[in-house]
């Protein structure tokens, strides 16, 4: 049996001071994961040699290789001399684009667009900085021209009527079946929540699933980590609070529990009943379905698609200059990006916690697309990631995909006892057999 590697790309490249607005990113975890990758290259590509063709476990092997890959190009950007960090950064960038994709023009264009428009109703409204507003306008004015000039636009709406439809049909099911873990956000009183209220708001609830859905849901627990984000261990059986995380709104706090509680930590728990460990931890190929189921459960029980989605394909699309053929430096993306939450936050009367916390809420955003580089310099220097594009591509494939079983006449409590059952992606020829043959 192949021995599993040690690489860990997202430890390994999650920087240490992210969300602190430092001029430069920081990294203390790629040496030792560096290391590890150095004594198990020859592994890896032994193991390659041994799969069988156009087999799941080659597909296993062929994303290692490509993590290992982007591990090299990140240390070597973080360690080289000045003048060959943009060769390296180039080959990092490159290097995610063939792992994670990246934005289509076309659908970014549209995406500008629309926030433009939204922007210029807010002109003259005395209640939103228009300092911001003309920022933005400024900004993104001569990129939707470019872009619609060189690769016209979305002509569609974002969400069509009927996945709207479908997806509410989904969410009315979720809220009924699981409405007591969403009334703990509501019964706290709470208008922002920090990292510790969502400790306690995650601890309740994984005791009401103990109690309510699963028994095996006692081997998981809820702990603080000294991450900016909540994320989820399946290996650990850990639903991590990020120590560093902005305070969320009520409205993010019932979202992450649909996302991480009811999409990473469910189909995890459940993946380990099938007995193969890769629908527990993931099917290669499995992440835009899976960070698109979890955007899709957040609107299911919100009902508005989360704005994490299509800022942060649209702020991958500047950096990489998708659009207008222009990259961007992590600066001059944070001056938007702070722009825009800004307005945003005023436009929605946000509590006066949260719109204090911005700072670190759009730096952190930031800094998970420069991490893999220093974010240090200029525009062509930067070490771009691509992965965050899975959050609304994924969300208009697994739309697509409801939609579709809805529309058949299908039970969304079968559509969610389904998807829940594993990580893999209900697209893909290959995960479907995998799944079928337990």
């Amino acid at each position: 049996m192949r021995q599993k590697t040690n690489i860990d790309l997202l430890y390994a490249i999650n920087p240490v001071n992210a969300g602190t607005g430092a001029s430069a990113l920081l990294y203390d975890r790629i040496n030792p994961a560096f290391q590890d990758y150095k004594k198990i290259r020859r592994q890896i590509y032994a193991s390659f040699l041994k799969t069988a063709p156009s087999s799941i476990e080659e597909d296993k092997v062929v994303n290692e290789i490509e993590d290992a890959e982007l591990l090299r190009s990140a240390y070597m950007t973080i360690h080289s001399h000045r003048h060959d960090r943009n060769i390296w950064a180039a080959r990092f960038t490159q290097i995610s684009r063939s792992l994670y994709g990246e934005p289509d023009p076309l659908v970014a264009t549209g995406l500008l667009k629309e926030e433009l428009q939204f922007i210029k109703g807010l002109i003259n409204n005395k209640n939103i900085s228009q300092k911001a507003i003309k920022l933005l306008i400024d900004t993104y004015s001569p990129i939707v021209e470019t872009g619609l000039r060189n690769h016209g636009h979305f002509t569609d709406a974002t969400i069509p009527d009927h996945a709207i439809h479908a997806i509410r049909h989904y969410g009315r099911y979720m809220q009924r079946r699981y409405r007591p873990i969403f009334d703990l956000v509501d019964l706290s009183n709470k208008v922002s929540f920090s990292a510790s209220d969502l400790k306690e708001l995650f601890d309740s609830a994984l005791n009401w699933m103990i109690k309510n859905d699963d028994p095996d849901w006692k081997t998981w627990q809820v702990v603080m980590s000294r991450n900016s984000s909540v994320s989820v261990s399946v290996r650990k059986k850990q639903i991590l609070i990020g120590v560093k995380r902005s305070q969320a709104t009520a409205r993010e706090a019932k979202g992450l529990l649909a996302h991480e509680l009811l999409v990473h930590a469910m189909r995890g728990k459940n993946g380990y009943k099938t007995g193969n460990r890769m629908l527990a931890t993931g099917l290669p190929g499995y992440l835009h379905s899976e960070e698109g189921l979890g955007v899709l459960h957040e609107m299911a029980v919100n009902d508005t698609l989360p704005p994490k989605a299509k800022d942060r394909y649209l702020d991958i699309a500047l950096a990489l200059g998708t659009i207008d053929g222009v990259e961007r430096s992590r600066k001059q993306l944070y001056r938007t990006s702070y722009a825009r939450q800004l307005i945003r936050a005023q436009a929605l009367d946000y509590d006066p916690v949260i719109i204090k916390s911005l700072k670190h809420t759009v730096w952190s955003h930031i800094d998970r697309i420069y991490r893999g580089g220093t974010g240090f310099g200029r525009a062509n220097q930067q070490a771009i990631f691509t992965k965050d594009i899975a959050y609304f591509e994924g969300f208009m494939e697994m739309s697509d995909y409801i939609a579709n079983r809805i529309y058949k006449g299908d039970l969304p409590e079968a559509i969610f006892q389904y998807l829940s059952s594993a990580k893999f992606d209900p697209n893909n020829q290959r995960h479907l057999m995998t799944l079928n043959a337990i």
